[in-house]
C-alpha cells in the first residue's frame, strides 16, 4: 500500500463515530455487552468455535493477550456502542483476520469498517497478504471476502481465502468497492490499542 493510501488513513481519525476498540481496554460493562453479540446463535454458527463463552473465561483470556503481541482483538463501537468485534491473529507469520457483526447492523456499516481495518492491516502490519478460514456453510461470509479480493486456497469443510495486497488495491478501485470507499467519507474512525495506551 502506498504512502499517500496510508496516509489517507489518518483522514478518517479526527473524531470518532466508529471506534476499535482494543479487548485490553474494555470495562467489564463493555465486555459483557461485547459477549452478548459473541454468545447469539447467530454469530457462534459462523464462528469457527461455537462454544458459549462466560465472562470469567473471556476476561482471563483477555488478561493473557497482555502478553500477546501476535494478535490484536477490537470491539467495534459504533456512537460508543458495541455492535461487533473484529480481529488479527498469527501478525509476524500468516496473517489471519476475523469479525462479526451484530445481527442488526446497517449494510453499509458492515461494509465500511472491513474496508478500513484491512487498510489499516497493511499500513501497520506491510504483510504481503491477509488470509481468512470460513466454515463452508457461511456463504455470505465467503461472498464478502470474495468481494474484498480474497481467493480461495483451500476449498474444504474450513474455506482458507487469501487477500494479496495488490489485489486488493486493484478491486478496491472496482465500481463496486469505490461505492464502499466514498461512503466511509460519512463517518470519522478510530482506533484505540492497547500497545498506544
Amino acid at each position: 500500500m502506498s504512502k499517500k493510501d496510508c496516509l489517507n488513513l489518518n483522514n478518517y481519525a479526527t473524531k470518532a463515530n466508529i471506534t476499535l476498540k482494543d479487548y485490553r481496554l474494555l470495562t467489564i460493562d463493555e465486555h459483557k455487552n461485547l459477549l452478548n453479540i459473541r454468545n447469539k446463535d447467530e454469530v457462534r454458527e459462523a464462528s469457527l468455535n461455537q462454544d458459549m463463552i462466560n465472562l470469567d473465561n473471556h476476561l482471563s483470556w483477555v488478561e493473557n493477550l497482555k502478553n500477546d503481541s501476535t494478535k490484536e482483538y477490537f470491539a467495534i463501537m459504533y456512537h460508543d456502542e458495541i455492535i461487533g468485534g473484529i480481529n488479527i491473529f498469527n501478525i509476524s507469520t500468516k496473517l489471519k483476520w476475523g469479525i462479526f457483526f451484530e445481527d442488526n447492523i446497517s449494510l453499509i456499516i458492515k461494509s465500511v469498517i472491513p474496508i478500513f481495518f484491512i487498510d489499516f492491516i497493511f499500513c501497520t502490519y506491510k504483510s504481503p497478504s491477509i488470509y481468512s478460514e470460513i466454515k463452508k456453510a457461511n456463504v455470505n461470509a465467503i461472498s464478502y471476502n470474495k468481494n474484498l479480493g480474497f481467493k480461495i486456497l483451500e476449498d474444504k469443510d474450513i474455506i482458507t481465502m487469501q487477500l494479496k495486497e495488490a489485489n486488493y488495491m486493484k478491486v478496491k478501485d472496482s465500481f463496486l468497492l469505490k461505492k464502499i470507499v466514498k461512503k466511509m467519507q460519512l463517518y470519522n474512525f478510530e482506533i484505540k490499542r492497547y500497545y498506544e495506551n
